[in-house]
């Protein structure tokens, strides 16, 4: 069965998914606002908000990125020949994402560290 797209069909697609972005948008304009209200604007707020998005920084550099239709299509298509092999590419890709997230993890620490040292040495 092929399908057709007509202009009426189109036009209904667009007009939900517009109307959810819009939902979705404005759902977080009113968390946002509500949090404002009962936390403040204080320096707490402002770093739960950064930290809250370097976390999906990362998931989305490293996860929802060039990652996902990449590996999809490779994995699925070394999976059709050979199994072991795309277990074996499963594997080394895990591993090599599990040291560089680790090497990560490590030199924010260490940045992190050394400028609460240096912030700490400064106010005594």
């Amino acid at each position: 069965m092929t399908h057709t797209d007509t202009t009426s069909t189109l036009t209904r697609r667009a007009g939900a998914f517009f109307s959810g972005t819009s939902l979705s948008r404005g759902t977080g304009l009113i968390r946002d606002l509500l949090m404002a209200y009962a936390f403040g604007t204080g320096s707490a707020v402002a770093a739960f908000f950064v930290a809250y998005r370097l976390a999906y920084l990362l998931r989305r550099v490293l996860g929802e990125g060039a990652m996902q239709p990449a590996f999809i299509p490779t994995f699925e298509g070394l999976r059709q020949t050979d199994t072991d092999e795309a277990a074996a590419f499963f594997r080394g890709l895990r591993n090599v994402l599990s040291l560089v997230l680790l090497a990560l993890v490590v030199v924010v620490e260490g940045v992190l560290g050394g400028l609460l040292t240096i912030s700490l040495d400064s106010g005594t």
